[in-house]
């Protein structure tokens, strides 16, 4: 198989995002909701909630990884799959695109909230917290291929390999101390994501007034 060159996957990328979503900037602040938090913590599931409520598009590191396996790639190239996803959001950024970017973005929420600001935006940035023994719960169900109830298991990298190697990522390098907000997801995330979604409603009110 030939090698397929980064900059050709993210044109086809930004080619099936665009035929398959309505890109139209619904509130035209230029934000980005996005989460940090380990595998298993239920950030799939936030956002979807969050998606739900507030009617803003969403775009995950699952559907990269979906993406590269119907282009014959290593889905679980972990580089490839974040580097993708920073630069389609980079191009939603440029394109005025208020969304909902589900993954744990550790890595590069640094590089994302300096391209937002540049454009006038700002990170919302959601720290997602779940109890361990819950944790482990969700992944054994992954293990044995149980579905969760938003996304697909079968297009992520999530057991406990996963876990590990993600927490040790959170402890390197520049871990976020400020966030928009925390949910703790043991047990049911609804009235928290009704609330979360409520404030960022005044922070877009506030922002809204703000403006000259």
């Amino acid at each position: 198989m030939a090698k397929v060159s980064r900059k050709k996957l993210l044109l086809q990328l930004l080619e099936e995002t665009v035929k398959s979503c309505k890109l139209k900037p619904e509130y035209n602040f230029d934000f980005v909701i996005s989460f940090v938090g380990l595998t298993g913590v239920g950030k799939t599931t936030v956002a979807y909630l969050l998606a739900e409520k507030s009617g803003l598009p969403i775009f995950s590191h699952d559907d990269i990884r979906q993406f590269l396996e119907k282009h014959n790639m290593d889905k679980d190239d972990r580089d490839l799959v974040e580097w993708l996803s920073l630069e389609r959001a980079t191009y939603l950024i440029d394109k005025n695109i208020d969304f909902i970017l589900d993954g744990d973005i550790v890595s590069y929420y640094q590089k994302l909230k300096q391209r937002l600001e540049n454009q006038g935006g700002k990170l919302l940035l959601v720290n997602v917290i779940c109890d361990l023994d819950v944790v482990i719960e969700r992944l054994k169900k992954r293990k044995y291929g149980e579905k969760q109830p938003f996304g697909n298991v079968n297009y992520s990298a999530s057991d406990f390999n996963t876990y590990f190697q993600r927490r040790f990522l959170h402890t390197q390098g520049h871990y976020p101390k400020d966030f928009f907000a925390t949910i703790n997801n043991t047990h049911d995330s609804e009235e928290q994501v009704q609330e979360l979604w409520f404030k960022i409603k005044m922070w877009l009110k506030k922002k809204e007034y703000s403006l000259d």
